[in-house]
Order: C-alpha cells, then sequence, then structure tokens
C-alpha cells in the first residue's frame, strides 16, 4: 500500500533514504530500462508528496522527525534532472533545513531536542544541508544557531564526562554526531574534544 501525501509511512517502501542513495550510486552501471524502472519508483514514492512537517509553517520544522523525514527529499533529488522530478522538493528541503537549524536550535545553540532523540534528525539535516549547500545555498552553512552547537554541547557536559546533561525522552547522553560538527568548522576546537567523548579512557582520573 502506498500512502497518499505524506512521507511518515513512506520511509519503509523508500528504504529510509537508501532507495535513492543507492540507485545514486549505481545508476551508472544500471541499463536504459534499469534506470527508467528505478525513476518511476522514486516518483511513485515522491512525487506530489512533502516530507513530516512540510505540509505546514516553517516555524513547526524544528524536531527530530521534521529532520528524519527529509530523508524524502534526499531521495527524490536522486532523480534530479530526469523526467518527472519536481524541482519544488529542493525548495521545500531548503526551508526546511533553515526552520530546523532555525527554531530547532537556539541562538546559543542548544538543541531542544535531547541527545538521545535528535541523532538521526540532525545526522539527516546535515545531509541535507549539505545537499542544498551544493545547489547555490551554501549560505545555510554559516548558521549561527549551528555553529555554536558545539560549544553548547560542551557546555552540557558533567565533570566525569560520562553524559551530557539534556532532559527529556532517551536524555542525558553524550552528542552522537560531533564529526558533522568538526569537519564542517574544522577551526572549532571544541569539536575536537566532544569526538573523545565516545572514546575510551584508560585513565579513569583523567577527566580531559
Amino acid at each position: 500500500a502506498w500512502p497518499g501525501d505524506l512521507w511518515r509511512g513512506m520511509h519503509y517502501v523508500a528504504g529510509e533514504g537508501h532507495l535513492g542513495l543507492a540507485y545514486d550510486m549505481t545508476a551508472m552501471h544500471m541499463t536504459k530500462e534499469q534506470k527508467d524502472f528505478m525513476r518511476k519508483i522514486i516518483l511513485k514514492a515522491t512525487a506530489g508528496k512533502r516530507a513530516y512537517g512540510q505540509n505546514g509553517p516553517m516555524r513547526w520544522r524544528d524536531t527530530n522527525w521534521v529532520g528524519w523525514d527529509t530523508q524524502h527529499n534526499l531521495t527524490h533529488l536522486a532523480i534530479e534532472g530526469q523526467e518527472g522530478y519536481e524541482p519544488e522538493i529542493l525548495d521545500s528541503l531548503r526551508d526546511t533545513v533553515y526552520g530546523y537549524f532555525t527554531y530547532g536550535i537556539s541562538p546559543e545553540g542548544t538543541i531542544y531536542e535531547t541527545n538521545g532523540k535528535n541523532s538521526a534528525g540532525f545526522q539527516f539535516a546535515i545531509n541535507s544541508l549539505i545537499a542544498v549547500a551544493r545547489r547555490g545555498h551554501d549560505y545555510l552553512l554559516a548558521h549561527p544557531h549551528l555553529k555554536k552547537m558545539a560549544a553548547s554541547q560542551a557546555a552540557q557536559v558533567v565533570p566525569a564526562g560520562g553524559r551530557n546533561n539534556n532532559n527529556g525522552t532517551y536524555g542525558c547522553s553524550p552528542f552522537k554526531e560531533p564529526g558533522y560538527l568538526k569537519n564542517l568548522y574544522p577551526d572549532a576546537p571544541v569539536s575536537n574534544w566532544l569526538m573523545k567523548q565516545g572514546q575510551p579512557n584508560e585513565d579513569p582520573e583523567d577527566l580531559e
């Protein structure tokens, strides 16, 4: 069964974003008939639909699911320039990335969804950020809320270093995606420190 106009039930059909990624990686090895078949499957999954939250005001695009469901847009981008491609899906992705970082992260860099819950949404929001930046919207790479996120995460780390204090569903775990921030902003030394949180520490007395 194909859900009507919403992506929430569609990510199972599209392999949670892997459908578009797989096509993007393997199309060069496919015959014309195979590529046309994949294009039609991607269109059936994505055409005329919007991802979670994208049918509503931009102000509401601020939660884990909003970032997570941008897989819809990324899957459709795999057929960019081909028959049936809808350029407005890129426009919706750009607006959603802006909304996610503007309203889902405070001006001080604090993400409103807990570390135990934000991993998937943040991951795909960053992938989407890169996708729209490659298509001329690179100003989003300099979003001030995102640039302050590493410092905010460091400020939440407890003295023993094992967790970050943030309340809510599955809260109080270390930030799972510091590598993204390190790659986006390599001059921010605090990203290196956050990456060490996930590494084993042989000296329990060493809290650095």
